[in-house]
């Protein structure tokens, strides 16, 4: 197989009518207790309507009262898909791998746990899971599976065996007397034993898009060998599976193109076919008047032990902000002893706070300090500490400036200038009838995997102007109860009504709204309070979209059977309200961009294209980001403002003392 394919599957069927079963939801704890006394069946909650079904093909009456109906896939595909997710994955089941439904997607996770690829590296075991989805298209009647691979990784080695090997483990996350394998633990052991290569290769091979190419199309191979072994449903059962490059024969699935869009500068300046930096030097930051020739001050603390290589530094970065952002700087370089926390203390208490005389401060620390826990870490309590007092800060590793690097330069150069408050280019305007504003609620996970949420600034359609502040609407909860998430909805609906009172001064215009939340939209939270909030502007005609912004799915994109890269801007309209819009050249898995169906305004290539422009609009790199800033900032808000909190005496409400400034990219 050659061209494009989109890893689904589709599942034709010898029949599409069913018969099952359907109670009434009372309560949580009445289904509970129906699912307990009745574990030959399979459950389907659908609001107030409880459905289920046999599973296996030895028919029994359920232990509760019910009535029988019919159904047709097109009228009930969301239970046609979990009955094709659960027949396949019982399928595997009986063949010994492993089964775990991820609890926040439909997504299947199987495992076989006879195939560890890291077999020559004790201590570490390293599995391929296969992803199995159901993906169901309304405007091509079609039902297929999808499938894909990641990995899992896993320590056989408990805490006392680290020790014994002599692997630090005093800041690594145990349970149990078992070392969970996240980044830190795995960076940890791998560099104590001088594996990083040897695992690295076997991970690239791992990932490698041939190789996964390879994986899914045996493992499709193998359900299509088996299929008459694999029970859905009495009245259900698999005709064929088929494979299919893109397009399909019908129109369906189709690659589309899109162009990044033009960047402007100084007095709307458009300069193309340059680098970013290139293009600024030569045109000038967009808000070039801005800072009127006003020498900018610059604090820079680093421990003494790195005065030389820092010096350098500073030289070639002071050059490269005249260069480039014309922007006078003077320094104020502050020795401090060493590395410790106390040192940092002592630097920004004696030099910066309480005189009045920094604009930034520049904090050079050690690649080490971030394995720090967050009380101990000099970066978050200078980042705490500085914003209190109105001050931005930009850390910088010194382990990235001991050799040159004009991309790390310039990225510096250009997160410096961000955080002065300058804009150093916007992107061309969508030309509408109506004022349009985009507005990202974003969120993130602390380290109890709690979900904390924010609103970021609201964009203008050409990602011009910043008009409100980042807030994080829950980061004083600690735990989100359903009451937290109550609070999450009001707090988010006063937030949306601030904003939207400041910004529709002219009551005698069309309104479009544009949302991108980076969860799916709930009915009980996000679409309650964009829908109160909007009942208090009646008298503006407003059409809102409220937008899916997801990285969490099973759709992977290959080119060529893996062995030729995607490109970035292609996109797929998988169905009316879904597309596929992939943001990094190479990469085999897209942006899920998904258009809830109770939007007013659903015109999925208009909102897909503006997705695609907000890329460009990150300050963090000169590159375009893979995230549009409407979900990258107030996700940087969110997990930055949750780790300042335990921060003693800090207090997340002065963050609206420090304006529009990216304090936190």
């Amino acid at each position: 197989m050659t061209g494009a394919f989109l890893n689904v599957f589709e599942c034709i069927f010898e029949n599409t009518r069913i018969e099952v079963m359907k109670t009434e939801y009372v309560d949580k704890e009445n289904y509970k207790n129906m699912k307990e006394q009745n574990k030959d069946f399979y459950f389907f909650r659908d609001g107030t309507d409880i459905y289920f079904w046999n599973n296996s093909k030895d028919y029994k009456e359920p232990n509760c009262e019910f009535k029988k109906v019919h159904m047709e896939l097109t009228d009930y595909p969301n239970i046609f898909k979990r009955i094709l997710s659960n027949g396949i994955s019982n399928f595997f089941k009986e063949k010994g791998m492993l089964i775990r439904r991820n609890r926040y997607s439909s997504t299947i996770e199987m495992l076989n746990t006879n195939n560890n690829f890291a077999k020559d590296i004790e201590g570490l075991e390293i599995y391929r899971l296969m992803l199995l989805d159901t993906f169901y298209s309304y405007e091509q009647n079609l039902l297929g599976i999808t499938l894909s691979t990641k990995l899992k990784y896993d320590f056989n080695w408990n805490k006392d065996e680290f020790i014994k090997n002599g692997i630090d483990t005093k800041d690594l996350l145990i349970r149990e007397n078992t070392i969970i394998p996240n980044k830190k633990a795995i960076a940890r052991f791998l560099e104590s034993r001088n594996l990083e290569d040897k695992f690295k290769n076997i991970v690239d091979n791992l990932q490698n898009n041939c190789n996964i190419y390879v994986t899914i199309s045996k493992t499709f191979e193998f359900i299509e060998k088996h299929m008459n072994e694999i029970f859905l449903h009495k009245d259900l059962k698999l005709k064929r599976i088929e494979k299919k490059c893109l397009p399909y024969s019908n129109g369906g699935f189709k690659l589309e193109k899109l162009n990044a869009p033009n960047s402007y500068y100084y007095n709307d300046t458009c300069i193309k076919g340059k680098f970013r930096q290139d293009a600024i030097k030569e045109a000038k930051p967009f808000t070039f008047e801005d800072f009127n020739n006003q020498p900018k001050n610059i604090s820079v603390i680093f421990p003494k032990n790195y005065e030389g290589i820092v010096e350098n530094f500073l030289v070639k970065l002071k050059s490269r902000l005249k260069e480039i952002f014309y922007l006078d700087i003077v320094y104020k370089n502050i020795p401090i002893e060493d590395s410790s926390l106390e040192s940092y203390k002592n630097g920004i208490y004696d030099n910066v706070i309480g005189q009045n005389n920094a604009d930034i401060v520049v904090l050079f620390t050690e690649r080490k300090m971030k394995l720090c826990n967050i009380k101990n870490s000099p970066y978050h309590f200078c980042k705490a500490k500085l914003i209190g007092n109105v001050i931005t800060s930009q850390e910088i590793l010194v382990e990235n400036i001991k050799n040159d690097n004009e991309f790390i330069l310039n990225n510096i150069a250009l997160s410096v200038y961000a955080k002065l408050g300058g804009i150093p280019w916007t992107v061309e305007k969508i030309d509408t009838q109506k004022t349009e504003l985009i507005i990202g609620i974003s969120s993130s996970f602390d380290r109890n995997n709690k979900r904390i949420f924010g609103v970021s600034q609201v964009f203008e359609y050409n990602g011009r102007c910043l008009v409100t502040e980042c807030l994080p609407l829950t980061t004083n909860n600690d735990y989100l109860n359903d009451n937290d998430m109550k609070n999450y909805a009001k707090e988010l609906q006063k937030n949306l009504f601030k904003t939207l009172t400041n910004i529709l001064h002219n009551r005698d215009v069309e309104v479009r709204l544009v949302f991108h939340v980076n969860k799916s939209p709930s009915s009980r939270y996000e679409i309650k309070a964009i829908k109160d909030t909007l009942q208090e502007f009646k008298d503006i005609k407003i059409t809102y979209a409220i937008v899916h912004l997801n990285y969490y799915h099973n759709f992977r994109l290959f080119i060529n059977e893996g062995n030729s890269d995607t490109s970035k801007g292609t996109y797929i309209g998988i169905d009316r309200y879904k597309t596929l819009l992939t943001l990094v050249k190479g990469s085999i898995k897209p942006l899920l961009i998904d258009i809830d169906s109770r939007s007013t305004f659903i015109d999925r290539d208009y909102i897909t294209k503006q997705i695609y422009w907000f890329c460009n609009l990150s300050f963090r790199s000169m590159l375009p980001s893979k995230t549009p800033v409407t979900m990258l900032y107030p996700y940087l808000v969110t997990k930055l403002t949750n780790e300042l909190k335990e921060i003693d005496n800090w207090d997340y409400n002065v963050l609206e003392k420090i304006g529009k400034k990216l304090w936190f990219i």
